[in-house]
C-alpha cells in the first residue's frame, strides 16, 4: 500500500482570527442581551406590575 498525497482528504480549513474575534464577540453581545432580558422579567415579577 503506497502513500499517495492526492488520496489523503484535508482536514477541515481553521478559521482566521478576525473571524473568531467576531464570533466571540457576538456570541458575548447575545449573551448579555439574554442575561439582561433575564433580569428584567425578574424584577418586574418581583413588583406584581408585570
Amino acid at each position: 500500500m503506497a502513500s499517495d498525497a492526492s488520496t489523503l482528504t484535508p482536514g477541515p480549513p481553521y478559521a482566521r482570527f478576525s473571524r473568531r474575534l467576531k464570533a466571540v464577540l457576538l456570541d458575548w453581545m447575545l449573551a448579555m442581551a439574554l442575561l439582561f432580558g433575564a433580569l428584567t422579567v425578574a424584577s418586574n415579577v418581583q413588583n406584581d406590575t408585570l
